[in-house]
C-alpha cells in the first residue's frame, strides 16, 4: 500500500524501496546477528590495518597502548581471533537472536516508515542494549 506523499514521512521512500524485494530477510532472524557480527569485523578491522603497519612500521608501533610488549600481534593471530569470533556468534548470538525473533519480532511489517528521531533513537537503544549484553559476557567468560 503506498502512503499518499503529503502524508508520508521523510524515510518512506526508502522504506518502500527496502521492502519491495526484501521482506523475508527483513523478517529473517539471521539480519539482526549477521549485522552484528559485520559490524564487529568492521569496527575491528582498523586495528587490524594498525597492528599490519606496526609490524613495518617503529612509528605506528609506538602508539600502541601497550608500546613497550613487543611486536603487534601477527596476521595469523587476527585469523585465529576471527575464527573464534565467528564460534561464538554462531553458537551464542544467533540462536539468541533467533529465540528472542521468535518471542517478540512482529509478523508483518508497518506501512509507515519511522521519522528520523524514531529511527536514530531506536538504533541508539538497540546499540546500547547489545553493547551492555556484550560487555556482560565479555566479563563473564573472562572470569
Amino acid at each position: 500500500m503506498h502512503v499518499p506523499p503529503s502524508e508520508a514521512p521523510v524515510l518512506q521512500g526508502l522504506w518502500e524501496a527496502v521492502q519491495a524485494g526484501q521482506r523475508e530477510v527483513l523478517l529473517s532472524p539471521y539480519l539482526p546477528a549477521s549485522y552484528a557480527f559485520l559490524t564487529h569485523v568492521l569496527l575491528c578491522t582498523p586495528f587490524l590495518a594498525l597492528d599490519a603497519l606496526g609490524s613495518v612500521c617503529q612509528r605506528v608501533r609506538s602508539w600502541r597502548v601497550s608500546a613497550g610488549s613487543g611486536p603487534p600481534p601477527s596476521l595469523r593471530r587476527w585469523g585465529e581471533c576471527f575464527l573464534r569470533v565467528l564460534s561464538r556468534y554462531l553458537s551464542s548470538v544467533l540462536p539468541a537472536t533467533a529465540l528472542l525473533h521468535a518471542l517478540c519480532s512482529p509478523a508483518v511489517l508497518p506501512l509507515l516508515a519511522p521519522s528520523c528521531w524514531e529511527l536514530c533513537v531506536e538504533v541508539f537503544a538497540c546499540l546500547l542494549v547489545f553493547d551492555t549484553l556484550f560487555f556482560i559476557s565479555h566479563v563473564a567468560m573472562h572470569r
